[in-house]
């Protein structure tokens, strides 16, 4: 580290690198907009902040006058998916492009395909970027018996969080911690051993079940989705996080927390995962954080949700999310506190973006493309798909039903048997649902898609490493699935026996390797297709991929069977 040389440039001894002149600092330590300040740079660091820093001018001082504009330290993504549909260094350009310095991950999804080479692998895959990654270890709850073999040890997670890029335990799901799980308090407590953080899940957790998931560790929730969730958890001393990605959408209902005299500094905004339309159209935290401004926040609170209040929780605040001497320098510049328009971007203390453009692009990872066991399917063929039943005329069965988009619920149908075969029924819209892996497959029921034709089928699951696939028609659902295990992993849309749309997606299964824009433009094409049979969820795919997570409720779905997560058990699809 720089010390002397930090020391020598605020003493007016030898000159700065970079100096950002006569601008108006946010200073989130403070809560103050500081004008006519100045910030000096020597290597990564920040020297000094002043309002007259002219004597730190050297004859290679590149010297930026802002003209007035505001300074704000770097943007903090603290809990997010990087592994969302397209490759790892589009999104870290994107990042940089929207002021984005520092990210902290999830590394779960190649955990499933490759285990712990996979989670080694993105490690890898983080270093040496322009802007901070880091990572937390997935505990890798799964409802998938044949995914279990991937999962990492005990031993796996002690060598893992030894990494000098794993800030800790990813998004631990309180219902195993409440219930005594052995592994899950094993993995809990070997991370604080290790003085790294519990990142929580408690979706649906309040009161005393809430209060014991905090007592176990954790330190965190990304799960709030009304003002109530988020003033249980902060009272309770954790970090509450505030969604606003492709996943969940909570800051509009939530920033009414702004009016009920609540301190904020415990709430963060984040993403958990994007869209690579979104990065397109919209932005990343840059327009979230014009979001929160939008919505009446204070902007030096909204501020202080993506820059200091992260950096405190992931133990940073040393070295990052605010503007001060010995900090790192990331730095954004916008025209306005009001106006999150990232017209420069410093990290690591170099110009990364200048008026719009990069001056450094991110380092392309070698990329896995071998494809993982889960998803090497023997041929499939439509009677893969049919549903037998010894039973006469009439059945009882239990069906999926989506609830809403992403929450689903146990539905009690009776459904007619023909021919010894359970079959779907368009009229009570009721088509089949089914997860494959290499050597085992279950085929059920699931209401609330939509479609009355055609099949989409997925290799981009949660939680596990297989197949998914619902159609109205077993041709279509044989046909998708087969197609998806011919391009390596993907997602494939079927109708009348014919593919209509896809996407290939042969890193692990879960990540294409195509351009973000084409990316994009086939996922559209996707949802498209997939409206014209008549769904109209929002994102067709996303509804798919979850229904195999034991991390939102209730009813989902293994190769084995069902599983309802209220009672954590198994659930019997035929009834009587």
């Amino acid at each position: 580290m720089q010390i002397r040389e930090l020391v020598r440039v605020a003493k007016g001894d030898i000159p700065s690198d970079i100096l950002l002149k006569g601008g108006r600092l946010v200073n989130v330590y403070s809560g103050e907009i500081l004008d006519g300040f100045s910030v000096a740079i020597k290597g990564e660091r920040i020297a000094t902040v002043g309002k007259d820093l002219d004597y730190t001018i050297g004859s290679k001082t590149e010297v930026i006058d802002l003209d007035g504009m505001t300074m704000i330290p770097g943007l903090i993504d603290a809990h997010t998916h990087l592994l969302m549909y397209c490759p790892l260094h589009e999104t870290i350009e994107a990042a940089i492009r929207h002021g984005t310095t520092t990210i902290l991950s999830e590394a779960i999804e190649l955990a499933f395909p490759y285990g712990t080479s996979g989670i080694m692998a993105f490690l890898e895959w983080i270093r040496n970027q322009p802007i901070k990654i880091y990572a937390t270890i997935p505990i890798m709850h799964t409802l998938s018996p044949s995914s279990k073999k991937n999962v990492i040890s005990i031993s796996d997670l002690k060598r893992l969080l030894k990494e000098d890029n794993v800030l800790g335990l990813g998004e631990t799901v309180w219902n195993y911690v409440i219930n005594g799980d052995k592994r899950t308090c094993d993995f809990i407590a070997e991370t604080l051993l290790h003085k790294k953080l519990v990142e929580g899940h408690a979706a649906g957790a309040r009161g005393k079940h809430l209060s014991a998931f905090a007592s176990s560790g954790v330190s965190s929730c990304h799960e709030s989705i009304n003002v109530e969730d988020v003033i249980e958890r902060v009272r309770y001393g954790m970090y509450a996080m505030i969604r606003e990605g492709d996943i969940r959408r909570e800051l509009r209902e939530i920033s009414k927390i702004k009016d009920m005299g609540i301190e904020l500094r415990r709430c963060i905004l984040v993403s958990d995962g994007l869209s690579p339309r979104t990065f397109l159209e919209q932005g990343y935290m840059d327009n979230i954080l014009q979001k929160a401004i939008n919505l009446g926040i204070d902007p030096i609170k909204a501020i202080q949700m993506v820059t200091l209040n992260p950096s405190e929780h992931l133990g940073l605040d040393h070295i990052i999310g605010g503007i001060a001497p010995h900090r790192c320098a990331d730095v954004v510049v916008v025209p306005d506190v009001k106006e999150i328009k990232p017209v420069y971007v410093i990290s690591n203390g170099k110009i990364v973006l200048r008026h719009g453009d990069l001056t450094v692009q991110p380092r392309i990872p070698s990329y896995i493309k071998s494809i993982p066991s889960g998803i090497s399917l023997l041929k499939i063929a439509p009677s893969d798909f049919a549903i037998k039943c010894s039973l006469k005329n009439r059945v009882k069965v239990r069906v999926i039903d989506l609830f809403t988009p992403l929450v689903t619920k146990e539905r009690i149908e009776e459904m007619p048997v023909k021919n010894s075969e359970i079959k779907v029924d368009l009229s009570r819209d009721i088509v089949k649902v089914s997860m494959l892996t290499r050597d085992k497959r279950f085929v059920g029921l699931i209401k609330g898609f939509g479609i009355k034709k055609g099949a989409i089928a997925t290799s981009a699951i949660w939680d596990a490493c297989g197949i998914v696939v619902v159609g109205a028609r077993e041709i279509d659902m044989a046909n998708a699935v087969n197609r998806v295990v011919d391009m390596g992993g993907g997602i494939a849309v079927s109708e009348g026996g014919e593919i209509i749309s896809e996407l290939p997606m042969p890193i692990g299964g879960i990540l294409s390797d195509l351009p973000s824009k084409e990316i994009s433009e086939r996922l559209e094409d996707i949802q498209k297709k997939v409206e014209s049979f008549g769904c109209r969820l929002p994102d067709a795919h996303l509804s798919i991929s979850i229904l195999t997570t034991p991390y939102i409720p209730f009813l989902r779905i293994s190769e084995e069977g069902l599983f309802d997560l209220k009672g954590m058990k198994r659930a019997n699809f035929i009834i009587s």
